[in-house]
């Protein structure tokens, strides 16, 4: 379905009764938010390509294997994702919901990585569009995807990569996930 070693973009991910399902939980007031610094924080190597001030994301981080948190959604808001990969649940490493706010102008952030030591270069990283604007994710070797509703790319997570912000629609909701190809890799 995704090849390990490069991009893969795959439109129509999910069958619309469960597109629409999800679409319409995750723009409701039933999904929780937080805010928080995004890549400002990370490790001097980051290079950030926005001023901190516009580095700020809302999300919801829905699992995290180290610490097995907020498991209640995971049959809900990624199973249906995982079971069309083949990921197994063990194998998986990290969802987050990130809900990105219409800016002006089409920043982006800090290139980066979702995970790091041992597990970069052993796992897929991928982001699903639940909405179609004008935002995207643009990678270092110059590939950039288009947001587009039920569209997923897969990439190895040792693709240094950001989000460009929308300009045209109040909200960009994407869901990211990580896996590990090889179920012993720990965090």
């Amino acid at each position: 379905m995704y090849k390990i070693d490069d991009i893969t973009i795959i439109d129509n991910f999910l069958e619309k009764r469960t597109f629409l399902k999800l679409v319409n939980y995750v723009g409701s007031d039933m999904m929780m938010w937080r805010v928080g610094k995004g890549h400002t924080e990370s490790d001097e190597s980051t290079e950030m390509l926005v001023d901190h001030k516009h580095d700020w994301v809302t999300y919801n981080k829905l699992f995290e294997r180290k610490t097995k948190n907020q498991r209640l959604q995971y049959e809900f808001l990624i199973k249906p994702f995982t079971e069309i990969l083949g990921v197994s649940d063990e194998n998986v490493l990290r969802a987050m919901m990130i809900a990105e706010f219409c800016k002006e102008n089409p920043y982006k952030l800090a290139w980066h990585l979702d995970v790091k030591g041992k597990l970069v270069g052993n796992g897929m990283t991928a982001v699903y569009y639940y909405n179609t604007n004008n935002g995207k994710t643009v990678f270092k070797n110059g590939h950039e995807v288009e947001s587009v509703a039920n569209r997923i790319v897969i990439f190895p997570n040792d693709w240094h990569h950001t989000g460009q912000y929308q300009t045209d629609m109040p909200v960009r909701y994407v869901l990211n996930l990580n896996w590990a190809l090889d179920k012993s890799s720990e965090p």
